[in-house]
């Protein structure tokens, strides 16, 4: 099973790598709108798996300063960019927070020489449910009063409790409620199920934990062929259509900015 999740993000900035020669009344605005679609596992977003990146768009807008700036001009250059993503299939909503950006960016450029990139990246996430049935013998009940002083302080990672803390414990009842894995970490046994349900991975040394099967296999989801909107400008883009598999280490936003450093790195 799995849930769909779109995602709208851009980023707009000033390039300090790139060198233009214009004069230094005029700002170049480079804009570019890709497309992207990837699977994660679980509900935390933690791992997701990129499938393709693939660029819808590119365009190139030259402004003037301190016209493009003035507040009595801010009106009419607001429709001319607002024209300009439409035409670059930016969805209307999605427009005044990119345009806000621009105008920002523009105030704040420095260096005639520098452009300013404008990134849109259209995201699709694939949601999937794990569903794992794992080999019941990689599973070690081990009992706390069977474990040294020094270890039962250690922290259960996933809780940061220490070991030898249960809730609602009495003394008299059986304490086997540790699990150790056959990578020898040892977790509260609730604590590592319930980590199990969204990761096959242990979660101090990314040991896979042996399964019988996997219910629900990967997705992959193929990118539709688009063709460009606009002829790209001068000087040439490099065409962002990437084969590739990018494994995100951190979900939502932080996502969005790993990529926006992918992008930033391969656009000329």
């Amino acid at each position: 099973m799995s849930t769909e999740e779109n995602l709208f993000v851009s980023n707009v900035f000033q390039r300090r790598d790139v060198s233009l020669d214009f004069p230094s009344n005029k700002r170049v605005i480079r804009i570019s709108h890709t497309k992207m679609t990837g699977t994660c596992w679980g509900d935390s977003s933690t791992d997701v798996t990129y499938h393709d990146i693939l660029t819808l768009a590119d365009h190139e807008v030259i402004v003037s300063v301190p016209d493009f700036l003035l507040s009595s001009k801010r009106q009419e250059y607001t429709k001319k960019m607002a024209e300009t993503l439409t035409k670059l299939r930016v969805p209307e909503f999605e427009q005044p927070p990119i345009i806000d950006k621009v105008f920002m960016a523009v105030e704040l450029a420095d260096n005639p020489q520098w452009p300013i990139a404008c990134l849109i990246m259209d995201i699709t996430l694939f949601h999937q449910t794990i569903s794992m049935a794992y080999q019941l013998d990689c599973f070690e009940k081990v009992r706390i009063d069977s474990l040294e002083g020094t270890v039962r302080h250690t922290q259960c990672v996933i809780c940061k409790e220490s070991l030898d803390h249960f809730e609602g414990v009495e003394e008299g009842i059986d304490r086997a409620q540790l699990i150790r894995l056959p990578c020898s970490h040892i977790f509260h046994h609730d604590c590592i199920f319930q980590w199990l349900t969204t990761s096959q991975l242990c979660p101090l040394c990314r040991y896979s934990v042996p399964v019988v099967e996997q219910a629900v296999p990967v997705v992959e989801q193929a990118m539709p062929v688009v063709e460009q909107t606009t002829e790209p400008s001068k000087p040439s883009w490099r065409q962002l259509h990437w084969p590739m598999l990018v494994t995100a280490t951190a979900g939502g936003i932080l996502t969005a900015m790993l990529l926006c450093k992918l992008l930033k790195q391969s656009l000329v």
